[in-house]
């Protein structure tokens, strides 16, 4: 499904740039930030024990 979200990402920013041609490195940071935000990023909260 992750899959999925980030080919419809890339698909919608290809979109954007070929109406938009001056927003060519559109594409390029929303598949870096798209790739991140889905694969990489933390699910879980963390707890800091200095916080208490």
């Amino acid at each position: 499904m992750k899959v999925l979200a980030y080919l419809l990402l890339l698909a919608v920013l290809a979109g954007i740039t070929w109406t938009y041609p001056f927003l060519f490195e559109l594409p390029i940071l929303g598949a870096i930030g798209g790739a991140y935000w889905l694969f990489f990023r933390s699910t879980g909260t963390v707890h800091d024990d200095r916080a208490d």
